[in-house]
């Protein structure tokens, strides 16, 4: 229990080990401060904010696209359904077309390259941002960036081809043993 009356909080742990916090009306903010003290006792934990419900109906849905969003292999300590969108629509599709769609795009690329995209994608294709996260030199970046057009047959750098070298590397994010 996590509050009382209007803030009561339903609590329970799911066989995933997935814990599902439901918030009356007034305990949104109180909750999250609390969620977010309890997360920080668990380094590997992430807080999902699947936002609010108006009846049982949208909230048995919105669990359903949490536990879609809850999937994905890299999640940041603190996110809202709605930033998880993608992946939750890529989590919904079966787990052969995913695959095939994810190899049939990324190909034989190399972790090296992968970490390299996500980097650059993490950082909204900000070249500079991406190789300092990887602590290499902005031109080192851009030479794999290379690497990857020149394997993948996608240049990062344009918007089509990027947006499918993304998707794919959600698709290999996704956990789907769930």
């Amino acid at each position: 229990m996590l509050g009382g009356g209007e803030r009561q909080v339903l609590a329970s742990v799911d066989v995933t080990g997935t814990l599902w916090a439901v918030a009356g009306a007034g305990a949104p903010a109180a909750l999250r401060a609390r969620l977010l003290d309890l997360r920080r006792d668990l380094p590997r934990a992430c807080l999902l904010d699947a936002g609010t419900c108006a009846d049982f109906g949208a909230l048995a849905e919105t669990v359903r696209r949490a536990r879609l969003a809850l999937r994905s292999r890299t999640l940041p300590d603190v996110t809202t359904l709605h930033e998880r969108e993608v992946a939750v629509l890529l989590a919904d599709l079966p787990a052969p077309a995913a695959a095939a769609a994810a190899a049939r795009i990324l190909g034989p690329l190399p972790d090296e390259l992968r970490r390299t995209l996500r980097a650059y994608f993490d950082h909204g294709r900000h070249a500079a941002r991406a190789a300092r996260e990887l602590n290499v030199h902005r031109n080192t970046l851009v030479y794999r960036l290379g690497r990857v057009a020149a394997l993948t047959g996608r240049d990062p750098r344009a918007f089509d081809d990027a947006v499918a070298l993304r998707l794919a590397l959600h698709l290999t994010d996704l956990d789907r043993a769930h």
